[in-house]
């Protein structure tokens, strides 16, 4: 211990001699390798979903009712309002890419509605949900929503949207024009599409919001999705047509006289040739 203790103490008596410098022991000069600086990577933002997605849904949906063709309308969607806790009959497609669920809260201050995460609405991940209904054959069908984004992005031109569609044709597209537009539900005055013959459609929902998810988050929801189907004729026949009028006959035309005939002027020695003054 001694020893260790003695050790210790002319090393540092050494090691400080030779880091003072003096008239009789001039300092020395050594090289100092510099380390090469590591780059520091660029900025990187942490994702992590947020859940719940509903991993089990529920097995037993509500039946579409049959359509109605005697009445003046009734409704073809069901649990349009969400009321009953679960996405049924909705059904997420396919082709969707954000987690979708029924929660709180909900329109007009319901329990329920269809949302998505707080964070799930950005790189223009892909929203996609339907729903089969049955009309009449070619049935007038008219449809009222509430929709919600909670912010608003303008990402190099593009906005979060939402869009309805009765199959391939686009009826509804609304999207926030500014913040005032976001962080509340907007309600949806209507949207008009016909039933085919058959009267079966199916209603789609799309949406998107535009931003790098470094650039911040968003949430969508969708609720009181309501419509209102009647039965449309089978022509669409003029308010208020023109009367037909009576057909008149064709006056016959008053015969002319037949002229007599004139007689055909003769020629004569056709290979004569011609010879002027004869």
């Amino acid at each position: 211990m001694a020893r260790h203790l003695v050790h210790s103490l002319f090393a540092t008596s050494l090691l400080s001699s030779l880091a003072i410098a003096g008239p009789c022991h001039p300092s020395h000069t050594y090289p100092v390798t510099t380390p090469t600086p590591t780059p520091t990577p660029p900025a990187t933002c942490d994702y992590t979903p947020q859940l719940p997605c509903d991993p089990n849904p529920p097995s037993f949906c509500l039946p579409n009712p049959e359509p109605d063709c005697s009445s003046d309308g009734y409704n073809p969607i069901v649990n349009g309002d969400f009321e009953t806790g679960s996405l049924c009959p909705w059904v997420l497609s396919g082709d969707n890419e954000v987690c979708g669920y029924v929660g709180g809260p909900g329109a007009d201050g319901t329990n329920h509605a269809f949302r998505t995460p707080f964070n799930a609405m950005r790189d223009n991940d892909y929203l996609e949900m339907y729903q089969d209904i049955r009309t009449c054959g070619r049935a007038k069908v008219k449809c009222y929503y509430s929709w919600y984004y909670d912010k608003y992005y303008n990402y190099f031109g593009y906005v979060p949207y939402l869009r309805i569609w009765n199959g391939n044709d686009n009826v509804g597209n609304r999207y926030p024009e500014s913040s005032d537009d976001a962080g509340y539900f907007r309600d949806v005055d209507t949207i008009t599409f016909y039933t085919p013959e058959s009267g079966r459609a199916r209603i789609w929902i799309t949406a998107q919001s535009p931003q790098d998810k470094c650039v911040g988050d968003n949430w969508f929801s969708i609720d009181e999705f309501r419509c209102w189907a009647v039965p449309a004729p089978l022509t669409n026949p003029d308010p208020d047509p023109e009367p037909t009028p009576e057909p008149t006959p064709e006056p016959t035309p008053t015969p002319q006289p037949t002229p007599d005939p004139q007689p055909v002027p003769r020629i004569r020695d056709l290979n004569r040739a011609f010879t002027p003054n004869h």
